[in-house]
């Protein structure tokens, strides 16, 4: 009885005291938080106040671009292994940094190259523009001597037979006055006279008409080719004025030429340039498709097409062997160098249909078969004179 007493007793302090001995044991385990918590903060403050200095000395490192190097040795050894990986990667960037600057110095160092190499084409695109503009003129003034020479001969014919005319109606004249005089004149006289005036008149007419043209062809061929403005034309008329002045080239040749025009022929274009086209074309024909004495026929056909305009000229001569077609617009590739060839008759043919007319060009031949040339352009050319870009320039 009394032990279960005692028992009781204690019971009932422990049960009055139980908030005592909890909030004992809640501040005590408070006090070793506490401590604890100090413990690390003593511990790791070393570690912290080195870690703060490393980022300061990354910062100053970047702003002096040293990269740790000269401050290795003030790193705590706790630290070293970052502070090398973080060298390391230091190192890399500025690795990487430095080939990146002697890359842009190259770039601007190929900058500067690529303008000077700019300047310096240009430079020569301009020389070869103008070496190519005189040498088409040179060729256009060769072209026109010719044509001169040839309108020359050809006119020479019907001046010398009016000049023949002329000279015969003045002689019957003077007869028939002296006849007069002499009271010889009868109606028979008087009436063979008249006959043999109207004969010479007749004749004189024909002949001076005949240079008449001929000079008005080589006028408008001539004024053309070397002031040559864009203009409305009949295309049809036009190209007849041209055979007209080419025709003492084929005087003493065998040839024979055909014109065929279908559709309206009205255009607005350079007539200089169809003129100076086709007596290259026509003079190529005569230097290379045919030999001394050989007939054949050169032949242009006009076409109307919409707003296009198709030129096809063609002979049918000896024609292009295959090796020599992918070269016949080159400069100066000519199968008669010696001859007379300059090699420049194609080429300009060329230049003045991409160009000049604003046109495409294409050639066919065969082996005997003759060459056709066939050049196809607007029927308007606008107002605007197209800028000189040939694809086949001249190689300096």
């Amino acid at each position: 009885m009394l032990l279960l007493g005692a028992v009781a007793v204690v019971a009932g302090w422990l049960i009055a005291n139980l908030n005592l001995l909890l909030s004992v044991q809640f501040l005590f385990l408070a006090l070793c938080i506490a401590a604890v918590c100090g413990l690390l903060w003593l511990s790791s403050r070393p570690f912290f106040d080195e870690l703060s200095a490393l980022v300061g000395l990354l910062e100053q490192s970047e702003e002096r671009g040293d990269w740790l190097e000269s401050h290795a040795d003030t790193v705590d050894r706790d630290l070293t292994g970052l502070s090398r990986a973080l060298q390391g990667l230091l190192r890399s960037m500025a690795e990487r940094e430095a080939a990146l600057m002697a890359t842009q110095n190259e770039l601007e160092l190929r900058v500067s190259e690529v303008a000077i190499s700019n300047t310096e084409l240009n430079a020569a695109l301009r020389r070869l523009r103008a070496a190519q503009e005189q040498m088409e003129s040179s060729e256009r003034m060769a072209s026109l001597g010719s044509l001169v020479a040839g309108v020359a001969h050809e006119i020479n014919t019907p001046v010398g037979i009016g000049v023949t005319a002329a000279s015969s109606m003045q002689t019957l004249v003077q007869t028939v006055s002296d006849k007069y005089e002499r009271g010889e004149l009868g109606h028979r006289e008087l009436c063979g006279l008249f006959d043999s005036a109207e004969q010479y008149c007749q004749l004189l007419m024909s002949n001076l008409k005949r240079a008449a043209e001929l000079v008005h062809s080589f006028k408008q061929v001539a004024v053309n080719q070397t002031a040559d403005d864009l203009s409305h034309f009949d295309l049809q008329a036009y190209t007849e004025e041209v055979w007209c002045s080419l025709s003492p080239q084929l005087k003493g040749t065998s040839l024979s030429y055909a014109l065929e025009c279908k559709g309206d022929m009205a255009v607005r274009g350079y007539a200089g340039a169809i003129s100076q086209m086709l007596t290259n074309l026509v003079m190529n024909s005569l230097m290379h498709g045919y030999a001394s004495g050989v007939a054949g026929t050169l032949s242009l056909s006009l076409q109307r097409r919409g707003d296009m305009v198709c030129m096809r000229y063609c002979d049918d001569g000896d024609g292009v062997a295959p090796e020599h077609l992918d070269s016949v617009f080159d400069p100066f590739f000519t199968t008669k160098r010696g001859a007379g060839g300059s090699g420049l008759g194609m080429y300009i043919v060329y230049n003045l249909a991409t160009q000049r007319l604003q046109g495409e060009i294409t050639l066919q031949s065969e082996p005997g078969q003759g060459l056709c040339v066939e050049l196809i352009f607007p029927a308007d050319l606008g107002g605007e004179k197209p800028l000189v870009d040939s694809s086949r320039d001249v190689v300096e």
